[in-house]
């Protein structure tokens, strides 16, 4: 799974007041991260969902009913 990143465009934004100028924030970092993942599906309606991050693993499950 692709985290992180910036990809879009700059935009510029108008700044409130009557000096009618904008203001231009600076651009974010296009670098992307990769994590690792597994999902398992099995019907009806039911999943787990694992990442791992950083040491750490988060575990997702949902069985239709409860999650």
């Amino acid at each position: 799974m692709g985290v992180g990143g910036y990809q879009r465009v700059t935009l510029t934004m108008p700044m409130s007041g009557k000096s009618g100028r904008n203001l231009i924030l600076p651009p974010r970092p296009a670098e992307e991260g990769q994590v690792p993942f597994v999902m398992e599906l099995a019907r009806p309606r039911k999943m787990r969902f694992e990442l791992k991050f950083n040491g750490q693993i988060a575990v997702q499950v949902f069985d239709d009913t409860n999650g």
